[in-house]
Parts: C-alpha cells; sequence; structure tokens
C-alpha cells in the first residue's frame, strides 16, 4: 500500500516537499545484496541529516536510519544513494517514509 497524504511527497523526483510547518520523522530502509555496497543518505535542503551504509559484500543485508528534524514549508527531503543503483520491487521494497509528529501552527 502506497500513501500520500496531501501529495508533498513527488514521486517523478522522489523529494518530499514541506506545506505545513512542523516537527517531522522520516526513515528509509532497503535489502541489500550480494554484492552491491549502498551508501545510502538523507539529505534535508542539501545536508545530510542521516545515512546508512555496507562495507561487506560477502552476505545481503537490510540497512536502515531515521531522523527527527523540524521542517518549515518549501523544505524538502529526499534520498541519494552514493555507491550503487539499487532497486525495489513488492518483495524487497526500497522504504522511504515520514510523517508528522506535530504542526508548528
Amino acid at each position: 500500500m502506497k500513501i500520500n497524504i496531501g501529495s508533498d511527497f513527488d514521486k517523478d523526483n522522489g523529494k518530499f516537499t514541506c506545506r505545513v510547518p512542523g516537527v517531522y520523522f522520516f526513515m528509509f530502509s532497503v535489502l541489500s545484496f550480494v554484492p552491491s555496497l549502498p551508501y545510502v543518505k538523507m539529505i534535508l535542503n542539501g545536508h545530510i541529516i542521516a545515512s546508512a551504509h555496507r562495507n561487506d559484500p560477502k552476505f545481503n543485508d537490510q540497512i536502515s536510519s531515521g531522523a527527527t528534524v523540524e521542517l518549515n514549508v518549501g523544505d524538502q527531503v529526499w534520498l541519494q544513494n552514493q555507491r550503487t543503483r539499487h532497486y525495489g520491487d513488492s518483495d524487497h521494497p526500497f522504504i522511504f517514509t515520514g510523517f508528522m509528529i506535530y504542526d508548528m501552527d
């Protein structure tokens, strides 16, 4: 199931753009298959706020990370994978999710 309440996540560019100022929690999780070595960064307006990587190509591994941040209108959050292309499918989804903890209005 995919949910995008408010349509603040743009599936074409992979970025969440804040419309309602507040405190948000974001996280990502990906299953890394042999021999890939992902290095995934969560970016807020061009600055790294969380990351996860793996350096051992011998075993499959789940990597994940998350961050709680205060966002203003127009702030953007997205993911970058520095080392290798990655994919997800219905059995092995690449998850990027977030929700507002409380608003600042």
